[in-house]
């Protein structure tokens, strides 16, 4: 595998063309180059968006002496442009490990699920094929 092709950007590319894939493996190199990519984008947005002040007012108020709540439009954007292909390279990731797609309902528990979660993707994943597929290159 060339240098180029084992660049944070060049994993984002891929993840992204997989969009919605979930079958396959991903090694760490890959899942966390895409999600440095990502976080990325959803600071450089919500930068941007704030800084032009693009931003929407929630209907309600919590209390009269408060300040109205306000949703940042473009990391909204960001985050949700995302979310798919974020789930995609994380059953990917399980997949290296050995584990089951299923896995990622554990991101419903706060706090112990998430830390479970990124274990498992901090995990090396298996040398050999496995019953996902084989290595990834």
């Amino acid at each position: 595998m060339s240098t180029a092709s084992r660049t944070p950007w060049a994993a984002y590319v891929a993840a992204m063309c997989q969009y919605g894939e979930v079958t396959g493996r991903a090694d760490r190199r890959q899942f966390w180059g895409f999600a440095l990519i990502v976080l990325l984008w959803w600071l450089g947005f919500s930068l941007v968006g704030s800084a032009l002040g693009v931003t929407l007012e929630l209907p309600f108020r919590p209390e009269p002496p408060q300040a109205p709540v306000r949703l940042e439009i473009l990391g909204t954007l960001a985050a949700l442009l995302h979310v798919v292909p974020f789930w995609s390279i994380s059953s990917r990731r399980l997949h290296d490990v050995g584990l089951s797609a299923w896995w990622l309902i554990l991101g419903i528990f706060p706090l112990i699920g998430p830390l479970i979660l990124a274990g498992f993707f901090l995990w090396p994943g298996d040398r050999r094929e496995n019953g996902y597929g084989s290595v990834p290159e």
